[in-house]
C-alpha cells in the first residue's frame, strides 16, 4: 500500500484526556478546516511510506506534531491543560526504519547520523512532550536493554546540546547520577545527542506526596551544591549569564510570549534594562544545575535518582538553583511548600531580591 496524499490530523475529544489525534487520509485542499468540535490539524505532503509507517504516525500524532512543519495550527504542547497528559503513550514500532520515516515526515531533509542507526535498532520509541526544551526529545525502550534518550536540535549560535554533553561527562565523573552520553554528532545542520536515560520518574510526573518531594528536592540540590566548584570548568557566574542574556536579546531569539505572567507584555529590551538594574552581589559560589525544576529531577523508589537536562550546569550563586526550584515548587506543588523546601535545604529566610533576579534572568534562556 502506498500513501501519497495530504494528511489531516485532528484532536478528537471523544478519546478524553489522552489527547489522541486521529489521522485522516483524504485528498483535500491545503488549509481545509473541519468544523466538528475542538480541532487542531496539520496539512503536509506525506512521502511514500510503507504501511507500518502510517500506523506509527497514527500512534505518534499526539506529540509528533511538536516538530516544526509548514502548517501546524496547534501542537500537543499548546493543548488546553485539561486535555494534556504529562506523558504520551508509547509507540510500539521498534525498527530504526520507522523512526527514520517519522523523521522524513517531519524533517524531510535529514536522516539519522550513520553511527546512530545500529544503536537504536530494535527499540520502541515515542516523542517526549513534558519538558520545555528547544530540542526535540525522543525516548527509546527495549526489553532487557537500557532506556535511551535522543535529543535533536538545529545547529546555531545558541544551541545547547554540545554544552549538555560536556556537562554530563563532567558531572558523571563527579559521581552524580545523570544520563550517560553514548554518542554525539553534528549532522545535516543539526546536533544529535544520544544518552542512556536515568531510570526513574521525574518529579513533575511523580505520585509522591508533596512532603516527600520537597525532601527529595532539598537533598538533590544540596548534593549538587556540595560538589567541588574549584574543579568545575563551566562559568555561570552572574556576569557571564547577563552577557549571554544580552546576546540572546539582541539576536531576537527570546520568546516573549513565554514570560512569567507578571512580565507578559514587556519586550526583551525592557526586561534586560530591568535585569541590569537588579544584579545582586553574589554569595559563595557552588556548582549549580542551572534549571533545577521538578521535571529535571528524577526519583526512583522514593529516593533521588539523578538530574537531567544539564546544559546550563555551571559555577554560580546558589540562588541560581534556589530561585527556579522555588518557582517550580509553587507551580507544581503549591506556594505553601516553598518554605519547607528552604528549611530542608538550610535557609531560614531566603533573599527575595535574589529569588526575583534569578527568575528574571531565566526569562532570557
Amino acid at each position: 500500500m502506498k500513501v501519497s496524499c495530504h494528511r489531516l490530523l485532528r484532536y478528537d475529544p471523544r478519546f478524553g484526556s489522552s489527547g489522541i489525534l486521529c489521522g485522516l487520509h483524504r485528498d483535500c485542499a491545503r488549509n481545509e478546516r473541519i468544523a466538528a468540535g475542538p480541532t487542531w490539524f496539520l496539512h503536509n505532503p506525506v512521502p511514500t511510506c510503507p504501511p507500518t509507517t502510517v500506523a506509527c504516525f497514527h500512534a505518534l500524532s499526539p506529540w509528533g506534531l511538536a516538530l516544526k512543519t509548514r502548517a501546524v495550527s496547534r501542537c500537543y504542547g499548546e493543548l488546553p491543560a485539561s486535555r494534556r497528559t504529562s506523558r504520551a503513550p508509547v509507540c510500539t514500532f521498534g525498527t530504526t526504519h520507522s523512526f527514520r520515516c517519522f523523521l522524513s515526515l517531519q524533517l524531510p531533509d535529514i536522516d539519522l547520523p550513520p553511527d546512530f542507526a545500529p544503536l537504536l535498532d530494535g527499540y520502541s520509541w515515542r516523542k517526549d512532550s513534558l519538558g520545555q526544551s528547544e530540542s526535540s526529545v525522543f525516548l527509546f525502550g527495549a526489553e532487557a536493554r537500557p532506556p535511551l534518550v535522543l535529543k535533536v536540535e538545529q545547529s546555531g549560535p545558541f544551541d545547547e546540546l554540545g554544552d549538555e554533553a560536556e556537562r554530563l561527562e563532567w558531572l558523571g565523573k563527579q559521581g552524580m547520577p545523570c544520563p550517560r552520553v553514548i554518542a554525539r554528532d553534528v549532522y545535516a545542520r543539526r546536533n544529535w545527542l544520544l544518552m542512556e536515560a536515568v531510570d526513574g520518574v521525574d518529579l513533575a510526573s511523580s505520585t509522591l506526596a508533596a512532603s516527600e518531594q520537597v525532601v527529595l528536592l532539598a537533598e538533590a540540590v544540596r548534593r549538587m551544591h556540595a560538589l567541588d566548584a574549584e574543579t568545575c570548568p563551566f562559568d555561570h557566574r552572574v556576569g557571564a549569564r547577563v552577557a549571554a542574556a544580552k546576546l540572546r536579546a539582541e539576536a531576537d531569539v527570546i520568546d516573549v510570549t513565554d514570560f512569567d505572567e507578571a512580565r507578559l507584555g514587556k519586550t526583551a529590551e525592557e526586561l534586560f534594562v530591568e535585569l541590569q538594574a537588579k544584579i545582586p552581589r553574589e554569595g559563595k559560589l557552588v556548582v549549580t544545575h542551572g534549571d533545577a525544576c521538578l521535571p529535571n529531577v528524577i526519583a526512583r523508589d522514593g529516593r533521588f535518582a539523578g538530574f537531567i537536562d544539564c546544559s546550563r550546569l555551571g559555577v554560580a550563586d546558589p540562588y541560581q538553583d534556589l530561585a527556579l526550584t522555588c518557582r517550580s515548587i509553587t507551580y507544581n506543588l503549591g506556594k505553601e511548600w516553598v518554605q519547607p523546601f528552604l528549611d530542608l535545604y538550610g535557609i531560614r529566610r531566603a533573599d527575595p531580591e535574589k529569588l526575583d533576579f534569578y527568575c528574571l534572568l531565566d526569562e532570557f534562556f
